[in-house]
C-alpha cells in the first residue's frame, strides 16, 4: 500500500482531479447549510423567473429556487450514486472472490448463474422490479443494485483466478495461514487497486442511469429535488425556460466526466506495469 500512496502522491494529474471532485462533491453535500432558499417552497406568483437577486439562477414552473433545488437536488443524486457504488463494490467484490476461493461446484454454479443473469439486458430487469415494487428512488437505487453487482462479482473472480493457484497463494495455505489473513493479507491487495478503478469509471455510468430513470419519472417523486426528474419536470417549459433544462443536464455532464477521467488517470497510477 505504500507503493500505490507514493505513486498517488507523485503523480500531479490525479492530485488535481481528485481535488477538483471533492470540491464538487462538497458543495452540494454541504447544500442544506449554503442554499440561499427552501429547495419545495412554492410562489406561483414568481414562476419561471430568469434571475433575481434572490434567485440567482431563476425559479422553476412552480416559482421554487432553482439554485436551491440544484443543490438539494444534487446532494440526493450524489449520495444515492455513491451509497450504490459502494454497496454493489463491496458485494460484488466479496461474491467474486468468495467463489474463486471456493472452487468446485460452487464456483461452477455461481460463474453460470451470473452468465443467465447477464444475458438479459439489465435495463429490463430495472423496469420489472420497478413495475413490481412501485416508482420511488428507493426502489430505483433497490434495482440498480440488484443488476449492478455482478460485474464486480466477474471481475474480482477473474482477478483472483489469475493467481489463485500461484506460489505464494499455496505456500501460503500450505503454510496454515487461516482464511481471513489469506483474504486481508494476500488477496484483497492484488484485488483491491483494480476493482477502485472499475468503482470509480462506474460512478459516472451510476449516475447517469439513476438520472435516466427519474428522467422516465421512475425515480425521485415531487416535491424531491434529483437532477433527473428535475429534467422532467423541465420538459414542457423547454422553449419557453430553457434553463431549467441546460443547469441539472450540465451538472450531470460534469460529474460524469469528472468521475471518468479521474478513473482513467488512476488506472494509470494503479498500472502494475509503472509500479
Amino acid at each position: 500500500m505504500n507503493i500505490w500512496m507514493k505513486k498517488f502522491m507523485g503523480d500531479r494529474l490525479f492530485l488535481i482531479l481528485l481535488l477538483l471532485n471533492v470540491v464538487l462533491v462538497s458543495f452540494f453535500l454541504l447544500s442544506p447549510g449554503i442554499a440561499p432558499n427552501d429547495p419545495i417552497e412554492i410562489h406561483p406568483d414568481l414562476a419561471l423567473l430568469e434571475y433575481s437577486d434572490d434567485y440567482p439562477l431563476g425559479t422553476d414552473q412552480l416559482g421554487r429556487c432553482y439554485l436551491s433545488r440544484l443543490m438539494y437536488g444534487g446532494k440526493a443524486t450524489l449520495v444515492m450514486t455513491f451509497g450504490i457504488v459502494v454497496f454493489i463494490t463491496a458485494a460484488g467484490t466479496a461474491a467474486g472472490i468468495m467463489a474463486a476461493l471456493a472452487g468446485g461446484w460452487a464456483e461452477h454454479f455461481f460463474m453460470r448463474f451470473l452468465d443467465t443473469v447477464l444475458a438479459i439486458p439489465s435495463m429490463v430487469l430495472i423496469l420489472v422490479m420497478v413495475s413490481i415494487f412501485g416508482n420511488g428512488l428507493v426502489t430505483t437505487t433497490f434495482a440498480i443494485v440488484s443488476v449492478s453487482w455482478i460485474t464486480y462479482a466477474r471481475t474480482a473472480h477473474s482477478l483472483v483466478l489469475g493467481f489463485r493457484d500461484s506460489g505464494f497463494i499455496q505456500q501460503a495455505r500450505m503454510g496454515g495461514v487461516g482464511f481471513l489473513r489469506l483474504l486481508f493479507r494476500y488477496v484483497l491487495p492484488n484485488v483491491f487497486p483494480q476493482v477502485i478503478v472499475v468503482a470509480t469509471q462506474d460512478f459516472g455510468d451510476k449516475l447517469l442511469l439513476l438520472s435516466t430513470l427519474s428522467l422516465l419519472g421512475l425515480g425521485a417523486q415531487p416535491p424531491t429535488p434529483e437532477w433527473g426528474y428535475m429534467l422532467s419536470e423541465a420538459k414542457p417549459f423547454m422553449q419557453q425556460a430553457p434553463w431549467l433544462l441546460f443547469y441539472p443536464g450540465f451538472l450531470i455532464f460534469l460529474h460524469v466526466i469528472m468521475f471518468n477521467l479521474l478513473g482513467d488517470r488512476l488506472q494509470e497510477v494503479l498500472d502494475p506495469k509503472e509500479a
